[in-house]
């Protein structure tokens, strides 16, 4: 099955916001030994994959395209997404896209294949 997520982005993302995002994600990948694997999260990129593999999430503040001929969309935004096929690891994709949209507001806009909890703000 093809369960995934899907969010568009500017080719770089601001660094103060980043950070912040990246702070916040850390508390929530703790539990690395049982659900998460290969987590990192840094000043340039963030990725986890499942103990049950599937896609790796991968976010970079500076967006490099997947292949030669990939464009960004009319507003500037290119294209990436990540395919879970809603494996326990799915649950964190969506926290860490949701705090995206936290701290990443209009710049950053994701969609699912399921229902996708959108950060309603504060």
């Amino acid at each position: 099955m093809g369960y995934s997520h899907y969010w568009r982005r500017p080719a770089i993302l601001p660094l103060t916001e980043w950070l912040k995002w990246a702070e916040e994600l850390k508390p929530l990948m703790e539990e690395e030994g049982k659900v998460l694997a290969d987590v990192f999260i840094g000043e340039d990129e963030v990725y986890f994959n499942g103990a049950q593999p599937c896609e790796t999430f991968y976010i970079s503040r500076s967006f490099l395209p997947s292949y030669q001929e990939q464009e960004p969309d009319e507003d500037g935004k290119w294209f990436d997404c990540c395919k879970t096929r809603e494996l326990p690891y799915d649950s964190y994709v969506v926290k860490a896209l949701v705090l995206a949209e936290k701290y990443f507001g209009d710049l950053i806009t994701v969609s699912s294949d399921g229902d996708f909890p959108h950060w309603e703000g504060e």
